[in-house]
């Protein structure tokens, strides 16, 4: 019984993999933060006296992390029902 499962599990995977390749694509584009962005204010270092004294000076949030012409970092895509065609501006 363990063993019928197993060979289903791996011939699933087999499956997904020459899936994917067919599958496969890819997403690129830019985004861009449009506004002022926001006074962020630094981490509080001072709740753990080790993290404290690794840094000297302030440590700044990275959830929002700009470049050169407003350009965003650290951006997560979801992509929702993605079977098909599809296209986006």
């Amino acid at each position: 019984m363990r063993l019928a499962k197993k060979m289903i599990v791996a011939a699933t995977l087999v499956g997904f993999m020459f899936a994917g390749s067919a599958l496969a694509g890819s997403i690129t584009g830019t985004v861009k933060f449009d506004g002022t962005p926001p006074k962020l204010r630094p981490l509080k270092m001072d709740a753990d006296p080790g993290c404290a004294k690794k840094h000297s000076s302030a440590v700044m949030p990275e959830v929002l992390v700009l470049g050169e012409g407003q350009t965003m970092a650290n951006i997560f895509v979801r992509i929702k029902n993605a079977p098909g065609t599809h296209s986006a501006p």
